[in-house]
């Protein structure tokens, strides 16, 4: 959060010719490659690396009347991960935002966060591939988030160059989970045109400036071992939000959790052997909002747990709001960014 608040405030000192502004509506297609190579906490995890990573990826997006200098967008990722022999090649396909930060003469700076569904052919196995200790299923969710520079050359063309960042976990739904992340340098061209002219956005109903919403989900995890039986975890919760700006909510969460997975000597957070258990915790959240798309971050302190030591837990999701006071969403719970588990569910506003 430091981190986020120093960029806010070095932003907003910037001279105004420097400042983002409010861009006409258009759309872009475009084509980059992804040059890097997958880092790992394990040493023996090096040892699958037997070339770069390198990844293709080609894009689509468009203005949005929800939010200026924003650009709603979908890319395809392919390529190889930088282990041929046993993880083999990715596949991402991620819906995007992209915020233009910096405008100054023909050069933008853009921040990016996609999130959707990841490949990879080889996962582990323990008779064909024992040695692939980073994922263990094919399907996997992946996340990217990048920054990179954008020049305008003429009218339509733009060439982009920067780094990016992709990250693939199954969320311990499949063992083993260490991960999949490469950092990458990134360059490519995109085609820029003028789109239909953005409708505006009618002003909402009169609501309340706060709410609270009611939230159940649930996931399944897979732990501790690689063999061991996946068991469903649950997490229901209360939330109130406040509305700041057209785009952003904050609040507070009151959560209970409950992990059923047994808990044993190989598992580093431990109490002690034995089964697992009930949680509870308290948080905030800061919310994006995007018409009918959220994407909350959320960060909490268990005031109970019986199920192992850690202290604190954060929470990143994406949300669809598919009725006045209907949501639905997919969110990571994680430990100090070490995924816990996956749970999906609906929300109720009141």
């Amino acid at each position: 959060m430091r981190h986020h608040y120093c960029l806010f405030l070095f932003f907003a000192g910037l001279p105004p010719g420097l400042r983002a502004q409010t861009a006409p509506p258009e759309a872009a297609v475009g084509l980059s490659g992804h040059l890097g190579s997958f880092i790992t906490k394990m040493s023996k995890a090096d040892l699958l690396k037997d070339s770069y990573s390198e990844l293709v990826a080609v894009e689509w997006s468009r203005s949005t009347a929800h939010a200026p200098r924003t650009r709603l967008g979908a890319v395809l990722l392919h390529g190889n991960s930088g282990s041929r022999q046993y993880v083999g090649a990715v596949t991402a396909l991620l819906g995007f935002v992209d915020r233009t930060l910096v405008t100054a003469g023909p050069v933008r700076l853009h921040a990016r966060l996609g999130i959707g569904p990841g490949r990879i052919a080889r996962p582990f196995d323990a008779a064909t591939n024992p040695k692939n200790s980073l994922l263990g299923s094919h399907l996997n969710a992946a996340l990217q988030g990048s920054l990179f520079g954008e020049l305008h050359i003429g009218r339509h063309w733009s060439w982009n160059a920067g780094i990016s960042f992709l990250h693939l976990s199954s969320g311990a739904a499949s063992l083993p989970n260490l991960g999949l992340n490469i950092p990458a340098l990134t360059t490519g061209l995109s085609y820029r045109y003028a789109q239909t002219p953005l409708k505006p956005v009618p002003p909402a109903p009169p609501a309340r400036r706060a709410h609270f919403e009611t939230w159940a989900s649930a996931g399944r995890k897979q732990w501790p071992l690689v063999n061991s039986p996946r068991r469903w975890v649950q997490v229901l919760g209360i939330e109130w939000q406040r509305r700041f700006s057209a785009n952003g909510r904050y609040g507070a969460v009151l959560q209970v959790l409950r992990d059923p997975t047994p808990v044993s000597g190989v598992d580093t957070l431990q109490k002690a052997p034995g089964g697992g258990g009930w949680q509870a915790g308290i948080g905030a959240q800061y919310l994006m909002v995007l018409g009918r798309l959220e994407v909350p971050v959320q960060a909490g302190a268990y005031l109970f747990n019986k199920r192992d030591v850690n202290a604190w837990y954060q929470t990143l999701g994406v949300r669809y709001r598919f009725a006045d006071r209907w949501r639905a969403g997919i969110h990571l719970k994680t430990h100090m960014g070490r995924a816990d588990y996956f749970h999906a569910g609906i929300g109720y506003q009141w």
